[in-house]
């Protein structure tokens, strides 16, 4: 009695977290009923608010360990957007390589409808 017992809760804990672990993509919004695009790990949906990336001091992004390329944060000394390339930290207001122009975007991102939600030009958000 006590090996089909065990085996049933283990069968339910399974059940539980599958749905944790295989998981395909998540929608972080305020609408009801909204699901997140197939194509996204992560599909953030809002009329009304923004991201807020993390925030950091000079120092504190300096001294992050071991950053992942593609790491974006916002310094509070410098007040602008910094993101990893693997080798070195590098502004994203910065336009010394960039061959856009002013009024192209470094960094923009869309809602399933094309529109800009938030975009980064060479000069200011």
């Amino acid at each position: 009695m006590k090996t089909k017992n065990i085996f049933l809760l283990i069968i339910f804990l399974l059940s539980v977290f599958s749905t944790q672990i295989f998981a395909q993509n998540i929608a972080i919004t305020d609408e009801d009923g909204y699901t997140a695009n197939s194509s996204a790990m992560l599909d953030v949906k809002s009329t009304t608010k923004g991201i807020l990336v993390p925030r950091l001091n000079t120092t504190q992004r300096t001294d992050v360990n071991s950053p992942a390329t593609g790491l974006l944060v916002f310094d509070t000394t410098l007040q602008c957007f910094f993101y990893y390339n693997g080798t070195a930290w590098v502004n994203l207001l910065s336009t010394s390589d960039y061959a856009g122009g002013p009024d192209a975007s470094l960094f923009t991102v869309l809602n399933l409808e094309g529109d800009t939600v938030f975009a980064v030009y060479p000069g200011g958000v």
